[in-house]
C-alpha cells in the first residue's frame, strides 16, 4: 500500500460513523471510538464484576489462561460492529455517504443487509488472516459477535450473492473498502489487541 493510500485510509477510518447523536442519522460517534468503548467497558466488567469462578468458566472453552482469555474477550467485544465499515451501513446516513464517496469509497447497489451478517463475514476472515485461528473457531466466534442484536447469522448468510456488494465489492474484485476495513482493524488491534506472541482461541 502506497504512502498516499495509507494516508487516505487513515483519513477515511475516522470518518466511518458507528453511532448517531440524538437519534439523527449523521456522522455522530466514529466507529473506531465505538469499538474502543466496547472493549474498555468489557475490560472493566471482566476485572470488576465477574468472579474468579466465572472468569475461569469463560476461559476454558477458549483453551486460554484466564489472563489471555480476558484480553481476547475484551478485544473480540469491540469487533462486534466491524460490519458497520461497509457501504450497506454507512449509506444509512446520506451526508456520510456523500462525504465518503467524495473521498473515494464506492457505493455499489447493495441489499442493505443487517450489519450483524456483514460483521460475521468480516470477523471470520480477519481472525483467520490476522491470528491464524482455525476456520471453525473463527466462524463460531464471528457468528457469536454477529448475533449481538439477537439474530445469529447462519453459514448460508455468508454465501449470499449480495454479500459482496454489501461489502463494497464489484465483480468479485476488492475495492477501497477492503483497504479501509483493514486499516480500521489494524488500528483497533494495535490499540487493544492481544500480544502477537499470545495464543489464539480454540474451542472445545
Amino acid at each position: 500500500m502506497s504512502v498516499r493510500t495509507e494516508q487516505m485510509c487513515s483519513d477515511l477510518v475516522i470518518r466511518l460513523w458507528g453511532k448517531t447523536h440524538g437519534g439523527e442519522l449523521g456522522p455522530g460517534h466514529p466507529l473506531l471510538f465505538h469499538m474502543l468503548d466496547a472493549a474498555c467497558v468489557t475490560s472493566s466488567l471482566w476485572r470488576r464484576s465477574l468472579s474468579p469462578f466465572v472468569r475461569r468458566r469463560l476461559s476454558r472453552p477458549l483453551g486460554l489462561s484466564e489472563k489471555a482469555a480476558g484480553k481476547w474477550i475484551c478485544y473480540l467485544s469491540g469487533l462486534h460492529d466491524a460490519g458497520k465499515a461497509s457501504p450497506a451501513f454507512q449509506a444509512r446516513s446520506r451526508s456520510a455517504e456523500r462525504s465518503l464517496h467524495k473521498m473515494g469509497l464506492p457505493f455499489p447497489d447493495a441489499s442493505r443487509a443487517g450489519h450483524g451478517i456483514i460483521s460475521t463475514a468480516i470477523i471470520h476472515q480477519w481472525l483467520r488472516k490476522r491470528f491464524c485461528c482455525a476456520d471453525d473457531t473463527s466462524y463460531l466466534l464471528a457468528a457469536a459477535l454477529g448475533g449481538h442484536h439477537g439474530s445469529f447469522p447462519r453459514a448460508a448468510d455468508l454465501h449470499r450473492a449480495s454479500l459482496e456488494s454489501d461489502l463494497g465489492r464489484t465483480g468479485g474484485q476488492k475495492t477501497a473498502w477492503d483497504d479501509v476495513r483493514s486499516a480500521l482493524l489494524e488500528t483497533y488491534t494495535d490499540l487493544v489487541g492481544p500480544d502477537h506472541t499470545s495464543a489464539s482461541p480454540t474451542h472445545s
